[in-house]
């Protein structure tokens, strides 16, 4: 049987396959506003895809000014969810001496083990070098060590 194939209009192309910034989110934004911090819901899956519901409506939710939390639900026809209010941004959050949205990086035993078993040891003064014995040095010049 030979393939059947139509190639789509520009009207129907832009609606079958919208940008991320056009889909039209209004259902979901309106699906929310019944919804106060702290409120859990369910929301059946229909046609969706997990991962479709769950990017939709959290941008939703970001629209009316929530985070959503995610159950870890056993139902494959069924997202579970419980509604939070908004954090600071990422960007304004004190994040200490790393700066700000930078996460600490943690030091690691073995690090650790090694700085503290470093002792300093007592060093002689060192003697100008023999200008006459001296070769010339390669690349960046590096201050010496006292």
């Amino acid at each position: 049987m030979p393939m059947r194939m139509r190639k789509l209009n520009q009207d129907e192309a832009a609606r079958t396959f919208p940008r991320r910034g056009q889909m039209d989110l209004s259902e979901y934004v309106d699906a929310l506003a019944a919804l106060q911090p702290g409120d859990a819901a369910a929301m059946d899956l229909g046609d969706l895809t997990t991962r479709a519901a769950k990017r939709r409506l959290g941008q939703a939710a970001y629209q009316r000014g929530y985070r959503l939390h995610w159950a870890r639900g056993t139902d494959t026809l069924v997202v579970y969810f419980q509604v939070l209010a908004n954090a600071t941004p990422r960007t304004q959050r004190s994040g200490g001496s790393s700066g700000p949205g930078k996460p600490r990086r943690a030091v690691s035993r073995r690090a650790t083990a090694r700085v503290a078993s470093q002792t300093p040891e007592p060093r002689e003064p060192a003697s100008a070098p023999d200008p006459a014995s001296a070769q010339p040095r390669r690349g960046r010049q590096r201050n010496a060590v006292v």
